[in-house]
């Protein structure tokens, strides 16, 4: 299916409307085959804006062992759908057990908590240096305890002073040493 939506945005371009019905559709498609029809409706109640007074919402999945919070009005949604529905990451061979992973932009903890889920031996370092995001993660990740070591840094050069999207103002990045 993922091969399909890539080839049609090449040749459509992914701001045409026809795209975005398509992926609108193939979205549904995904979600509720894997989660269900009421996690579809959740997702479209939080991106419609229908929980404005909710800092985040938990979302139980089959593939996560525990449930994971998601922030009403923000790109979780679609980074769920993307990273855990789709499981974009999970589609690659594995020589054996993998035992560790550094997840750089660990972001809400999606996938670090995707793959925790999959492997039970599993150990995460996971980055994310977005005070809201870092948040999130520490939310989503703290169930999976000692295997996950959770860090408030990015992976970068040095320090420095970023901004990111959704921002208002930028903050410092502290690179790992």
């Amino acid at each position: 299916m993922e091969v399909i939506r890539r080839l049609i945005r090449g040749l459509i371009g992914s701001d045409s409307r026809l795209y975005q019905a398509g992926a609108a559709f193939l979205d549904f498609i995904s979600v509720t085959s894997k989660a269900g029809i009421r996690t579809w409706l959740t997702f479209r109640k939080m991106n419609a804006g229908n929980f404005k007074s909710v800092l985040s919402v938990p979302v139980s999945l089959r593939t996560l062992q525990y449930p994971i919070f998601i922030r009403p009005g923000t790109p979780d949604v679609s980074t769920i759908i993307n990273n855990v529905i789709r499981e974009e990451y999970g589609h690659f061979s594995y020589a054996g057990d993998p035992q560790w992973m550094v997840d750089a932009g660990a972001y809400i903890g999606d996938t670090a908590a995707y793959f925790l889920s999959r492997f039970p031996r599993f150990r995460v370092i996971a980055l994310e240096p977005n005070p809201p995001a870092f948040a999130m993660a520490s939310q989503n990740l703290k169930p999976y305890g000692e295997r996950v070591i959770l860090m408030k840094k990015g992976l970068w050069v040095d320090d420095q002073n970023v901004l990111f999207g959704g921002e208002v103002q930028p903050f410092k990045i502290k690179a790992l040493p």
